[in-house]
């Protein structure tokens, strides 16, 4: 697998890439921007699996709003993505 894609895979966008690719010149004195560069996507990483968590625990807590059944009533799920403070509002 060449350098650019195993990169694409792990998440570094372009600029990333071409600093990495950049550093390959001087491996021996890279080692701290490599690291650095590195370092800044791990925090992308788990700043997005934080969002997400968030996403999901949200969703979760719609869902169980509504037991997914016609009652007569209106979809609590529908009502929720309808109005954004229907989400904010019950935390």
């Amino acid at each position: 697998m060449s350098f650019i894609a195993h990169a694409r895979q792990l998440g570094f966008d372009l600029d990333a890439i071409a600093e990495l690719i950049a550093l390959q010149e001087t491996p021996h004195a890279a080692h701290g921007d490599a690291h650095r560069i590195a370092k800044d996507r791990i925090i992308e990483i788990r700043d997005r699996i934080a969002r997400l968590r968030r996403l999901e625990a949200e969703l979760v807590r719609v869902m169980k709003t509504c037991d997914g059944q016609s009652d007569g009533e209106p979809c609590r799920v529908l009502h929720a993505l309808a109005d954004h403070q229907a989400c904010e509002g019950e935390h």
